[in-house]
């Protein structure tokens, strides 16, 4: 396989919270935003902080999203392929998705490095606990790369209008579930078996999952102090918001 020498990146997160610059009213998503805005800055990739609503913002409500042929409601998990695909036609070759509850923690493990070394039209991440103990072949949604291609626009597309199993809208794992159960022998992707639930030297993401989610701002903060980086780093973030009912046109 022959690889560009320089490969445009664009990470993206995606989360209906907004980012604040001050820890007194922060939330995680702050912490991790700065935290992966910081990454990007260092090793020269672009960053994008997006917040989807639904018709109007609404942080009291987890469903900021809506099927657009069924008109059923939907997770806010679900509003990252969206967020994701409006970033495919900026030019760029590949788009990073990282979840609100995960960094990119290792600085010199470099996202083209990744890349060269399990390329394909999309990256995830093994979703076993504790890939010490097992792997299961299945997906994380968490975390992948999409390379960027007119494929992998439609593959997307196709993620997002599934209708195969209307519960997994509103009940996890939303997306996730949808590209086990439906997609993963449609689409071209690879399972990579790193570890990422659990903290292991050198690794390229650390994923504080839902299973740990008490212990996600001391480690996030911890992260912080040990790497200098403050949270007014985030009046720097390009952050978008948008009315996910704007894309209907282009999922219909």
């Amino acid at each position: 396989m022959v690889f560009k020498t320089f490969m445009k990146i664009l990470v993206v997160m995606s989360d209906n919270r907004p980012i604040q610059t001050d820890l007194e009213n922060a939330e995680y998503n702050s912490l991790t935003a700065a935290i992966n805005y910081n990454y990007c800055k260092i090793n020269g990739y672009d960053f994008i902080y997006y917040q989807p609503y639904y018709k109007e913002i609404d942080l009291s409500s987890p469903y900021n999203c809506v099927h657009f042929h069924t008109g059923n409601v939907r997770s806010t998990s679900w509003s990252k392929l969206l967020s994701v695909y409006l970033t495919m036609d900026m030019g760029y070759d590949y788009i990073v998705y990282i979840d609100t509850d995960a960094i990119l923690k290792t600085m010199n493990y470099k996202i083209e490095d990744f890349i060269q070394k399990y390329d394909n039209d999309f990256i995830f991440f093994d979703d076993s606990p504790n890939l010490r103990l097992n792997i299961s072949n299945t997906a994380c949604a968490g975390f992948f790369i999409v390379k960027v291609s007119e494929r992998t626009k439609s593959n997307i597309k196709e993620w997002y209008n599934n209708t195969t199993y209307p519960q997994f809208d509103v009940t996890p794992f939303y997306e996730q579930t949808i590209l086990n159960f439906c997609l993963s022998e449609k689409i071209n992707m690879t399972i990579v078996p790193e570890i990422h639930f659990e903290e292991e030297p050198g690794q390229l993401v650390r994923h504080m999952h839902s299973g740990i989610m008490g212990l996600r701002w001391d480690y996030f903060i911890q992260y912080m102090k040990s790497h200098n980086i403050e949270l007014s780093i985030n009046s720097n973030i390009n952050v978008i918001s948008f009315d996910v009912t704007q894309l209907s046109n282009l999922f219909i």
